[in-house]
């Protein structure tokens, strides 16, 4: 695959070149080109570009941790896959909600809600901006390309399993809740994400009066009551 220099019009520049061999700018990736090279762990950034190596002179937004979207994703298209943000939203803790039903659906059981990934559609309910984790991520003030992505909003239970097990390296076991494997080295492979030892929201509810959270003090995925204090890490579908 070769590029061509946004600058001066020269093509036939390799793929892996960083510079036009002719008038020397730096060349910027053409991510329409160059979807087949994204990885799991990739730094995407405010102009929609992505690379495996950080670039110091872009704003990094976010690290690729799925290739997959889900099926409303997908209906926006938003192909090719999900990031994760670098930092909490807001920086400080906050309810996941009143107590109340939001979603017209709530799941019980882990063995079903390790599976569930459809933050983006709970996140988008018409509901959703009135309750304090899901108006936090979408809040979140890092800039992302416009007309790209989903935009921030609140990951749900299955989101975080892709995040912890493809970035953390760490496997999530299945019996009854999830717990995080490997006596507390979980927290030193996560902490590049800069990760707080603290509960994390997700967008799934459990009966009327639960949410399901991301446990980061005892490293297993539980539920809380929506009155409880959380932290919020916002993803997007790119």
């Amino acid at each position: 695959m070769e590029f061509s220099c946004s600058h001066c019009g020269f093509k036939a520049i390799p793929s892996e070149a960083l510079f036009c061999p002719v008038c020397g700018m730096r060349l910027t990736l053409k991510v329409d080109d160059c979807w087949d090279n994204l990885k799991i762990g990739d730094y995407y950034y405010s102009d929609g570009s992505f690379s495996t190596h950080l670039d110091q002179l872009k704003t990094c937004v976010g690290i690729v941790f799925s290739l997959e979207t889900t099926a409303e994703e997908k209906k926006h298209g938003w192909t090719h896959g999900q990031i994760v943000a670098l930092e909490d939203a807001g920086g400080e803790r906050c309810q996941w909600g009143p107590r109340g039903s939001l979603l017209t659906t709530h799941v019980d059981e882990w063995r079903d809600v390790r599976k569930d990934k459809d933050g983006y559609l709970y996140s988008n309910s018409i509901y959703a901006s009135k309750y304090e984790a899901f108006a936090a991520a979408r809040k979140y003030s890092a800039l992302l390309p416009s007309g790209k992505t989903s935009g921030w909003y609140l990951p749900s239970v299955g989101q975080w399993v892709e995040i912890i097990e493809n970035l953390g390296q760490v496997s999530i076991l299945g019996d009854g809740f999830g717990c995080f494997n490997g006596d507390r080295i979980w927290r030193s492979k996560l902490a590049f994400l800069n990760i707080s030892i603290d509960v994390y929201w997700t967008s799934l509810q459990k009966g009327s009066s639960g949410s399901w959270c991301v446990l980061m003090t005892s490293g297993n995925v539980s539920t809380l009551t929506k009155a409880s204090a959380g932290r919020v890490r916002p993803v997007s579908a790119i």
